[in-house]
């Protein structure tokens, strides 16, 4: 069975010695799923940028140069996606949940050019540390369903191989500036704040999430407490300077 070979893995990874046996252990297991491409990164906050470091990957070339030369790290929708979620999620699976018809246009489209090198769906898994966001391990390829069993098992790999790539590499997790150490927001402000970052009134935003504008301002003095914003101006600038948005 396939899932054997995530068991497999699981222990492999802790009992791995060097890097090269790691990284034999996890594409294995992708290879017997199928899954053609897979990237372990280190991240701070949502960005993809030079605070990021990739600790293991097997990607398409092209498809990272085209990623950068389009900039697609600065509003690529999946990863906006990732600090409003604690568990893994499917490509199609944030398509499918989106009623804003520009986010949709703008995953779809994002989609439909990833897919032209190879990488047709995937899925993510985010790494938490105390504060946040962490690290994320992406798989990708060709559709493949995954029961939740697998997904669990995956879950529990991409944190294996987090922690003992990292540890193999004698690096460092990442670590959050100490002015934003509480400020892990939970799904709804962190929805908040990107609707806020694209110029929403309190009025609009509680009509898109069909709550009262009360409620949005109670989120929103929340978020600014997390932050240490002095109003909502200063809580989208930290927000930006420190890879929340």
């Amino acid at each position: 069975m396939k899932v054997q070979s995530l068991i497999q893995l699981l222990s492999s990874l802790g009992e791995a010695n060097n890097l090269n046996q790691a990284v034999e252990e996890i594409e294995r297991t992708l290879a017997v799923y199928g899954f053609d491409y897979y990237r372990l990164v280190q991240q701070y906050g949502n960005r993809q940028s030079a605070d990021s470091a990739v600790l293991a990957q097997k990607w398409p070339a092209a498809w990272l140069q085209q990623y950068a030369e389009k900039n697609y790290a600065k509003n690529d929708p999946l990863m906006r996606h990732l600090p409003t979620v604690d568990r893994p999620f499917r490509w199609r699976g944030v398509l499918s949940k989106l009623n804003d018809g520009v986010r949709y246009s703008r995953v779809n489209k994002l989609i439909k050019e990833a897919a032209r090198y190879g990488l047709e769906d995937g899925y993510v898994f985010p790494i938490h540390g105390s504060h946040g966001i962490i690290g994320r391990f992406t798989i990708a390829g060709k559709p493949i369903d995954l029961t939740q069993l697998e997904i669990s098992l995956f879950d529990a790999a991409a944190k294996a191989a987090f922690w003992t790539i990292t540890e193999l590499n004698n690096a460092e997790p990442p670590k959050h500036p100490r002015e934003i150490s509480e400020a892990w927001l939970t799904p709804r402000q962190a929805e908040i704040l990107n609707y806020l970052a694209e110029g929403m009134t309190s009025i609009e935003i509680a009509e898109r999430l069909h709550i009262s504008t009360h409620t949005v301002d109670w989120y929103m003095t929340g978020l600014q407490g997390k932050l240490n914003a002095r109003n909502r101006q200063h809580a989208v600038a930290l927000a930006f300077r420190h890879g929340l948005l």
